[in-house]
């Protein structure tokens, strides 16, 4: 809830003056079945990290607001950011293979290309972990990220395409 969430942050050093944060503060709960947080990921290797990314967060961000790759996030990204772990989840593997396909004409039908095979991946996952992310900045932005969260213009995800939020992401804002 906003009251519990407020009580975090006055416990972690935000200032609460009247009954208000001085600061606008927008809450998320980052929750789902697979999460997968990289920082570190090359190649064959995707790792998580124990709890969401800056970036990944912004990523979430970005989608709601419609931004496509190519666009700027710099102003997501001078927003300050934290993280609560409620449920740090458990670490999961899946190791991945994959290869081409091909058309064939006389078949009418994809087929495996052995000659475009491609390396086998490992990928890392948090499994069943929940999160309170917070991001504190201009609230005219933060506004309209909430706005976005509610109404996303492109599908979210927990840092990958494979890992959707299990609930409404949007918790609130606090000012």
């Amino acid at each position: 809830s906003l009251l519990a969430c407020s009580d975090f942050l006055a416990e972690n050093g935000y200032q609460i003056e009247g009954g208000g944060l001085t600061m606008t503060v927008l809450l998320l709960k980052l929750a789902g079945p697979l999460q997968s947080w990289g920082s570190e990921s090359r190649f064959t290797e995707r790792g998580t990290r124990h709890e969401p990314t800056k970036s990944g967060a912004i990523g979430l961000l970005a989608a709601a607001l419609g931004r496509r790759r190519t666009d700027s996030v710099d102003d997501l990204a001078s927003l300050e950011f934290g993280v609560r772990i409620d449920q740090p989840g458990t670490f999961e593997e899946d190791f991945q293979t994959e290869h081409r396909r091909a058309w064939d004409k006389d078949r009418a039908r994809w087929v495996a290309d052995a000659s475009k095979s491609l390396p086998l991946t490992r990928r890392h996952y948090l499994a069943d972990a929940v999160f309170i992310a917070a991001f504190e900045g201009d609230s005219e932005l933060l506004h309209a990220c909430a706005e976005a969260l509610d109404s996303p213009v492109f599908p979210l995800f927990l840092g990958r395409r494979s890992c959707p939020p299990a609930c409404r992401v949007l918790l609130g804002i606090l000012e």
